[in-house]
């Protein structure tokens, strides 16, 4: 019966957070908190009712932003996991690095446009610990290694 927070979903990508958040829910999680935009609250609500939101007080925001950290860490007390980055949007970038900072000892599993946002800033990468797991598909594995797009070289 452990507790996790998703970070995910933003305007038009609510179903990236609502996979997520289902998937924890299945593999015994006993509190799901999801931490989105606004904007994609409501057919999260509507499709989760038991999985506890942590959103943007803006209405409207289509994404999480710099301004939502304290959100963010906020959150962060009440777990004892993470999952980042399913349908985040490209704009995680700006601050999912401070958010890195405050996950040093928390067990994390990074996706989707949280790997694309390390494969952009690869400095990052050097942050995780044995406690953060990495889900790339193959092309996002290929742009981690620095290949490009290039998935073949994965295969």
């Amino acid at each position: 019966m452990g507790r996790v927070l998703v970070v995910a979903g933003s305007h038009g990508m609510a179903g990236a957070a609502a996979l997520s958040a289902e998937a924890a829910m299945r593999s015994g999680c006993g509190y799901v908190y999801i931490a989105t935009a606004s904007s994609a609250a409501p057919q999260l609500t509507a499709a989760l009712p038991s999985a506890i939101l942590r959103h943007s007080l803006r209405a409207g925001q289509a994404r999480l932003g710099w301004d939502d950290l304290p959100l963010l860490f906020d959150a962060l007390r009440n777990v004892d996991a993470v999952v980042v980055g399913p349908g985040l949007g490209e704009s995680c970038e700006e601050w999912l690095g401070e958010f890195l900072g405050r996950l040093e000892t928390v067990p994390t599993v990074f996706d989707a446009d949280a790997l694309n946002a390390l494969s952009r800033r690869r400095e990052w990468l050097q942050q995780l610990s044995r406690c953060h797991v990495i889900t790339p598909h193959a092309g996002e594995a290929s742009r981690l290694l620095g290949w490009g797009n290039d998935a073949s070289r994965v295969n």
